[in-house]
């Protein structure tokens, strides 16, 4: 029975240590919905007007000294913010832009993840703590749209007959919507 005990609390230790926690976050407007996962894998999703476009996908770092950034993550503290700045453009067609959006600093041991939701958009970024250079050796950054979605993408037509000639554009061309496959 003293056995059975020590083992079944052992288990229990090591599942703890790689538990899940889910964290929330949700744009100014509440148009944008993010929802991260932590534990032994980090995840987000993303939701717009209760539609999901973004299934949960995997977001990690690995650096050259085998670090993972994203991994059996721990949260020491979770930070929320909501910014409404006025920027002022060097070139730009307006003179003043604002720049809302709520943020979740997810602390952890050595970095931070940094999630962003704005009226019409989501982001994230790592942030090291340490302050001396490393090398990023791979970024996982999945996006698992769940579905064959529709991409838009701006096709020019040149001369040239090579796919790559297709993306070199100023972005006024017409937008051909195809799925992602």
């Amino acid at each position: 029975k003293l056995i059975m005990t020590a083992l079944l609390a052992m288990i229990v230790a090591a599942t703890m240590g790689a538990a899940e926690k889910v964290y929330k976050l949700q744009s100014p407007s509440g148009d944008i919905n993010v929802v991260i996962s932590t534990g032994a894998q980090t995840t987000w999703s993303i939701d717009r007007c209760g539609i999901r476009v973004l299934e949960p996908s995997p977001l990690s770092r690995t650096l050259e000294d085998g670090t993972v950034f994203g991994q059996d993550v721990k949260v020491k503290k979770a930070v929320t913010q909501t910014v409404n700045d006025l920027v002022i453009p060097a070139v730009y067609r307006q003179s003043q832009v604002m720049d809302s959006y709520s943020e979740l600093t997810l602390r952890c041991k050595g970095y931070s993840i940094i999630f962003r939701a704005y009226d019409d958009d989501a982001a994230y970024r790592f942030v090291a703590d340490q302050k001396a250079p490393f090398t990023v050796m791979n970024e996982q950054a999945a996006f698992n749209l769940g579905r064959d979605a529709k991409g838009f993408v701006p096709y020019t037509r040149k001369r040239d007959n090579t796919l790559e000639c297709q993306f070199f554009t100023s972005f006024e061309s017409t937008y051909t919507a195809t799925p992602v496959s």
